[in-house]
């Protein structure tokens, strides 16, 4: 894989990133760092991401990571 190629692999695992909204993610960043420090406005703004999306993508970003959950 390249490094774009890698670079759209982990933007399309967030939750409802497509192919084409993990392109326009990318594209609107520039980066995968800039995507995860954008705040909850700033991702909404982007063309074909919703806000529910937008909260979705958030979340993942910034929750803290506890294994012992008990989730899948």
């Amino acid at each position: 894989m390249t490094l774009e190629e890698r670079q759209r692999f982990v933007i399309e695992g967030l939750p409802g990133v497509s192919a084409a909204t993990g392109q326009k993610l990318l594209a609107h960043f520039g980066s995968i760092r800039a995507l995860c420090e954008a705040s909850l406005d700033q991702l909404a703004a982007v063309p074909g991401v919703g806000r529910k999306t937008a909260e979705k993508i958030f979340d993942v970003l910034r929750a803290p990571y506890r294994p012992d959950r008990g989730e899948p």
